[in-house]
């Protein structure tokens, strides 16, 4: 390779296929040298322990143990860009660390999750479980003071991938913003002109967020939004009332950090793929999920969307965040805890149903930013960084 000038990609959440993927080192390795340093047994030890996923070491790949290792991976390189990835709350100070190094950092910006807006109704409810668990209470507060100290504000440039994350607070200390989309984007891009692949036939897709094992609640200090003995049964039972209902089978579009191979009996024999979900949504009839971030894809491919809750759910520290996005996007949503389900589950074609307008709100605001070039997210950062 002629050009010798670097990229630096931190994380600190470990690194996967799935992750080189969407990091697009295959994309930014065509015109610099691409480094991913983990950080994540260093800054997120909890979490490093109960990381399900195998480490893809492709070249490039080095493990960040120390300020030593940090330091030996970004001196005497002619670096042109450090990419924040980073989520712990120790990121503040290596991100502090790596500035004093007078190095170049970015920011992807593409949160695809809808604002959560409760009810007052809800916001009492809510109010009223945490009463009773002061300590999730005492928690959250001092969680949200920490927040707000450790926030890094002064990046180089802020990819954004939706008119929405030009409200964020980050954009107005900025030197650069570009305007982009979702790495979500990227992936439909690919798979809009291929041929439906599988053998299944008409299917619901349930995007699964292995919520009971969830390594995510360790990496926040939290217990499960729902419990293993409560979820699964209760979701089981409702699915057998929507595939008698519609006839369409329910398949899992398992979470890439689930290993349902582990407890197949979750699953009470349906149908589970891995690292298929975006394949999935596109041939599926109907989308089925919580909070799922794949939602994107269902939206990109115009998929009608059902959201379900739980009882356990709306007394967790999630709350009614279901509710409130079912309301942004104008969808059906179902307690799968509630007696008389099956009486509400429509029979015709009002399951079908999505409002257009919401979708297209939706795709501006977090997924493409309007009149982007309809290429990869890496190549539009790559022609911005390089001018």
């Amino acid at each position: 390779m002629s050009n010798l000038t670097t990229i630096i990609i931190l994380t600190d959440i470990g690194f996967s296929k799935r992750d080189y993927d969407r990091f697009g080192i295959e994309i930014l390795a065509k015109r610099h040298q691409v480094e991913i340093l983990d950080l994540t047994e260093w800054l997120s030890p909890n979490y490093w322990k109960v990381y399900p996923e195998k480490i893809f070491k492709c070249p490039g790949y080095k493990k960040i143990l120390s300020y030593d290792d940090l330091e030996s991976a970004i001196s005497s390189k002619n670096i042109i860009n450090v990419v924040d990835y980073l989520s712990s709350d120790k990121a503040y100070s290596v991100l502090n660390y790596v500035k004093k190094r007078k190095l170049s950092i970015t920011k992807i910006l593409s949160g695809f999750l809808l604002e959560n807006k409760r009810t007052f109704l809800e916001f009492l409810h809510k109010l009223f479980f945490l009463c009773f668990t002061p300590k999730i209470l005492f928690k959250k507060f001092i969680k949200r003071l920490k927040k707000k100290e450790i926030v890094f504000s002064s990046y180089d440039y802020l990819v954004v991938g939706g008119k929405r994350e030009m409200n964020n607070a980050l954009i107005k200390k900025a030197k650069k913003v570009i305007k982009s989309h979702s790495l979500d984007y990227d992936l439909f891009l690919s798979l809009k002109e291929k041929k439906i692949s599988n053998n299944l036939k008409s299917y619901a897709v349930f995007l699964d967020q292995n919520i009971p094992f969830h390594p995510g609640a360790i990496f926040r200090g939290e217990k499960p939004k729902t419990t293993k003995e409560k979820y699964f049964p209760a979701l089981n039972n409702f699915f057998t009332l929507f595939e008698n209902k519609t006839g369409l089978e329910v398949i899992f579009a398992a979470h890439p950090r689930s290993r349902y191979d582990l407890y197949p009996e979750f699953l009470y024999g349906r149908k589970y793929f891995l690292l298929k979900t975006p394949e999935l949504i596109r041939d599926s009839k109907i989308v089925l999920l919580h909070t799922s971030t794949a939602l994107s894809f269902a939206i990109l491919f115009n998929k009608p969307i059902i959201f379900l809750t739980s009882n356990e759910y709306q007394k967790s520290y999630d709350d009614f965040r279901i509710n409130s996005y079912a309301r942004s996007m104008n969808s059906l949503l179902f307690n799968i805890d509630e007696k008389n389900i099956n009486s509400k589950i429509p029979s015709n074609n009002k399951i079908y149903f999505f409002d257009k307008e919401k979708y297209a709100e939706y795709k501006n605001n977090y997924l493409k930013f309007p009149k982007t070039p309809e290429k990869k997210s890496w190549e539009i950062f790559l022609d911005n960084i390089s001018n």
